[in-house]
């Protein structure tokens, strides 16, 4: 052992399963941007002003868990509890305290950034982004301009700088032709057994073992049923690419059913560059290499827990509230059903961050799409049709209050209800890059003017309201395609490495 050994979190109510929030929070513990957390944060400001009561809580959390003390998550849940009262009456969802930990992750990080988001411009108005004519939508340059100066004009803040991914969209419509968009993820959600149904129709030899991460990410890129925002088709086809993965890459896996055991086979090390839009990218030097720092599981005895890897240790312990235990080798992480799945850049690798995302930018027209394959796409897409029965069953299942088909590209009139509810989450998605700036010069200038600027923070908390009211930021599941067989998505699905 090289220091001492990471301690677990309690919570003093005897009735209460925290689980699913200490899982959540002992695995935030283990990243190397919790150390910069800390280091960059203006503690005492914080804590003697209430606009920062989940940050200051969490501040003591994560101090106390580096420092090798035990933590207590009765401050962090009782302050993410009231920033959700606070905010209760513009958030649609009734699933924001439930018991699991992707609803907790989720919410945790947008309600962080809601405290901490400090735009340089309070006046930009964001309904500029919604009001752009279909000649401009199918300019993928203009749109991506727009974007950007959305960013740069709204975005600033050290939790989105770490935790937020850019995405391009791309719609193919038969009667608007191809458009595009772009938007704000801070995980990764996606549907095992829409993944599992489509490998097995492309491999069927493959049925009945474990899919792989890959083939999850495939499946999440491939094109899904939408309806078209300007003509109201609802058979066009949106097609996902990243272009700046942030620092932590969170992988969210759902399942109808619970099976307890390791379903879906993934690396510690990751290279995600097949899913990263390689026109926007040139010239970034964008890391797409990821290791895994936690992998969030739940077991038979219906508790998560975390297994992390402690770099201090070189080892893999298990979390389970307050019980701490090594791990005997990484084989066990892959005993028990994966939830989350949270990496982090593998500074070993390329030691640049992915935070200085829109200061690097080639503004080029768009390479790495090639037209053709849409119109392949479109004539393999007309071989299947949504299957609305299986899709409303799988969401149903899954989440009962959750709008699954929300899309976080900003755009469509059915998610302006979404958006009017979501206002204190979306600031979160565009963070990535005012405050990304990952070399410690700049963070400790963006921090003196966080600092600085830290009184105001009422104004703020406003402004990012407003600001979020004018987008859909809940992270879609994707959508449930027919059972009957998609040649698009098998030919993806045959396209991926090492199967």
């Amino acid at each position: 052992m090289n220091q001492f050994t990471m301690k677990g979190i309690k919570n003093p109510s005897p009735s209460n399963d925290f689980s699913y929030a200490h899982s959540v929070l002992q695995s935030l513990g283990c990243l190397d941007c919790a150390k910069l957390f800390l280091q960059f944060s203006n503690y005492n400001t914080m804590r003697n002003n209430p606009q920062y009561s989940l940050t200051s809580s969490l501040f003591d959390l994560i101090n106390d868990l580096i420092n090798g003390n035990e933590g207590n998550s009765q401050n962090v849940i009782s302050s993410f509890i009231n920033s959700y009262n606070n905010n209760s009456s513009i958030i649609q969802t009734q699933n924001v305290l439930s018991p699991d930990p992707f609803h907790f992750l989720y919410f945790l990080i947008q309600f962080l950034h809601i405290e901490n988001n400090m735009p340089p411009n309070i006046n930009y108005d964001v309904q500029i982004l919604h009001s752009q004519n279909l000649q401009n939508q199918r300019n993928d340059d203009y749109m991506f301009n727009l974007f950007k100066d959305f960013w740069n004009q709204t975005q600033n803040s050290m939790i989105s700088s770490y935790f937020f991914s850019v995405e391009r969209y791309t719609y193919s419509c038969p009667n608007c032709g191809i458009y595009f968009n772009y938007g704000m993820k801070n995980l990764f959600r996606i549907n095992t057994d829409i993944t599992r149904h489509y490998r097995d129709l492309t491999f069927p030899i493959k049925k009945g073992t474990n899919i792989s991460l890959y083939d999850c990410l495939k499946c999440y890129i491939g094109g899904y049923k939408k309806v078209c925002k300007n003509c109201g088709n609802s058979n066009i086809d949106k097609y996902t690419k990243i272009i700046f993965p942030a620092s932590v890459f969170i992988i969210v896996l759902e399942r109808n059913n619970h099976c307890f055991k390791g379903d879906i086979d993934f690396e510690i090390n990751i290279d995600i560059n097949e899913y990263v839009s390689k026109s926007r990218t040139v010239g970034s030097n964008i890391n797409c290499n990821y290791i895994l720092k936690a992998c969030i599981s739940y077991c038979s005895a219906r508790k998560y827990f975390a297994d992390c890897y402690l770099k201090g240790n070189n080892a893999w312990f298990r979390f389970m509230d307050n019980d701490v235990k090594m791990l005997n080798g990484v084989r066990e992480i892959y005993e028990c059903e994966p939830q989350i799945l949270i990496y982090e850049l593998n500074d070993q690798i390329n030691q640049q961050n992915n935070n200085n995302t829109f200061n690097n930018l080639n503004n080029s027209s768009i390479n790495d799409i090639n037209m053709n394959n849409y119109q392949n796409n479109n004539n393999f897409n007309n071989n299947f049709q949504m299957n609305n029965n299986m899709n409303n069953n799988m969401n149903n299942n899954m989440n009962n209050n959750m709008n699954n088909n929300m899309n976080n590209n900003m755009n469509n009139n059915m998610n302006n209800n979404m958006n009017n509810n979501m206002n204190n989450n979306m600031g979160n998605f565009m963070n990535n890059n005012n405050l990304n700036q990952i070399n410690n010069n700049n963070l400790i200038n963006n921090n003196n003017n966080y600092n600085n600027n830290m009184n105001n923070n009422m104004n703020y908390n406003n402004y990012n309201q407003n600001i979020i009211n004018n987008f859909n930021q809940f992270p879609e599941n994707n959508q449930m395609i027919n059972s009957n067989n998609n040649p698009m998505l098998n030919q993806q699905f045959s396209n991926i490495k090492n199967q």
